[in-house]
């Protein structure tokens, strides 16, 4: 069986999702990032031949303007091996102008509604077990009342 990397680069490589190229270029980007960059890297996206990279905080874009010179050999060196990446030329980097903050996930809330039967129904079962289970539902239902 097939793994699920084997799985999504077969799904990248179709026709109708051409646009995800530009995603598995700039994936390949963050991966040879060292990892302290990658840290401080809040978003990743592109416009025209132009890579941006937001970073958290504006000491991180300080730090990215000082190391330009690695990360623009870290493109060249993305480009030779990835050819979707052959078309973007210039990398820019800038700190968000809202505080970073990590998406917390909200619990739903379980919706209850309130039972609309009174529990109040005829039972024609010959059979025991299912008059008892037929008791049964009568009895929860005359309960959330």
């Amino acid at each position: 069986m097939e793994n699920i990397k084997e799985i999504i680069t077969h799904i990248k490589s179709n026709p109708n999702y051409k646009i995800l190229e530009k995603y598995r270029c700039l994936d390949e980007f963050k991966k040879l990032l060292p990892a302290t960059f990658v840290y401080y890297i809040q978003n990743i996206y592109t416009k025209a031949d132009t890579i941006y990279i937001v970073l958290k905080h504006p000491s991180f874009q300080m730090e990215f303007n000082y190391n330009k010179s690695l990360i623009r050999e870290l493109l060249k060196i993305v480009k030779t091996t990835t050819p979707e990446c052959k078309k973007f030329t210039n990398i820019k980097g800038y700190a968000s102008t809202k505080p970073y903050t990590k998406q917390q996930i909200k619990e739903e809330e379980i919706q209850s509604y309130k039972e609309r039967s009174d529990g109040e129904f005829l039972s024609c079962f010959d059979n025991k077990e299912l008059e008892k289970i037929s008791q049964e539902i009568k009895n929860i239902i005359k309960h959330n009342i």
